[in-house]
């Protein structure tokens, strides 16, 4: 009867994580592609642009965080993070064998990539490789958080 109870709980957890994902992609998507920072609609550009040069973006943010309004400075850097983390904390849940760091990070990069090339294309944001490797990071970050919660629920028994 144990085992029936944790295969009903393990369905129920894969079944809100799956939930759970696709609201956060669509929020995600949302954001990217038709609002940003709160307070603005995105517009189409003309211009495509774009950074190829890993950390040139977060050290230009860092070394000149004073020239910059705060939400603009937050939300480049530390929204770039934290918008990856439910990913790298959702992903694991509806799949056993996406519950690896190897996998978190690879689909961090291979969708980071993607909407980083999808703004560029339709003219609503700039491609740059330090959004990669931020989103990638707050992937990471989602997933070492979710195994540390999962962790500490075996340690005390309650998983």
């Amino acid at each position: 009867m144990r085992e029936e109870k944790k295969e009903n709980i393990f369905q129920l957890s894969r079944t809100v994580a799956i939930i759970c994902l696709i609201i956060y992609l669509s929020v995600l998507f949302w954001q990217t592609f038709f609002f940003a920072y709160g307070s603005y609609q995105r517009s189409h550009q003309k211009i495509i642009g774009f950074n190829l040069v890993p950390c040139k973006t977060i050290l230009h943010y860092v070394l000149n965080f004073r020239s910059f309004n705060g939400n603009v400075w937050f939300f480049n850097l530390f929204g770039n993070v934290m918008a990856f983390m439910p990913l790298g904390f959702l992903l694991p849940f509806t799949r056993e064998k996406l519950n690896k760091l190897e996998k978190i990070i690879v689909v961090a990069v291979f969708l980071s990539l993607f909407i980083e090339v999808m703004q560029m294309l339709y003219g609503v944001g700039v491609f740059d490789i330090d959004d990669i490797l931020l989103n990638t990071l707050g992937g990471v970050g989602g997933y070492l958080i979710k195994q540390l919660i999962c962790n500490s629920l075996r340690k005390y028994g309650a998983v």
